[in-house]
């Protein structure tokens, strides 16, 4: 359960309103954008029901296969290579479950999430990069984009999900 929020509509001339946020969990693992969000009458009847679940989350792995420690000198030298840019800061990797979209159905992937930033340049740069813990071979299975420059001389909150890139070994 992430949140309970009662909605006070009636105001508006329609009935309240409860909205219920559910994440998708797995072994103690969020599921990035995993979650179920229900909104109901405040008299207990279901109105609407949106999920963004991944299946076939419950038969996974979550015990990974590389290190923490790896995977944040992996996603440094991929912000490296893709932003032309040192790395100033990082946060300690989380384990989380990643929807891969590079093929035609979402795999969930065991990954680490870790935050790389530079904000020191010119054009600031910070990006949430997912670096995959179930194999051997660490793959960056995609990022978003923390800041984005508009030109207008003020940064944006922005997600960009990128395929996967095959990592040297």
């Amino acid at each position: 359960l992430d949140e309970v929020r009662f909605l006070p509509l009636s105001r508006g001339g329609v009935r309240d309103k409860v909205a219920v946020n559910l994440l998708q969990v797995h072994r103690g693992v969020p599921v990035v954008n995993g979650h179920v969000d229900l909104l109901f009458h405040t008299d207990g009847t279901l109105v609407a029901l949106d999920s963004q679940a991944y299946p076939g989350v419950e038969n996974l792995e979550t015990a990974p296969v590389i290190s923490a420690e790896r995977a944040s000198r992996e996603a440094s030298r991929h912000f490296s290579e893709a932003t032309g840019l040192p790395e100033r800061r990082s946060t300690q990797p989380e384990l989380v479950i990643f929807p891969d979209l590079s093929g035609k159905l979402a795999e969930p992937r065991l990954a680490w999430s870790t935050e790389v930033w530079n904000e020191d340049a010119d054009m600031p740069s910070g990006r949430r990069i997912y670096v995959s813990a179930d194999s051997g071979n660490p793959v960056i299975l995609g990022e978003d984009q923390l800041v984005h420059e508009c030109g207008f001389g003020h940064d944006h909150d922005h997600s960009d999900h990128d395929h996967a890139h095959e990592l040297p070994a």
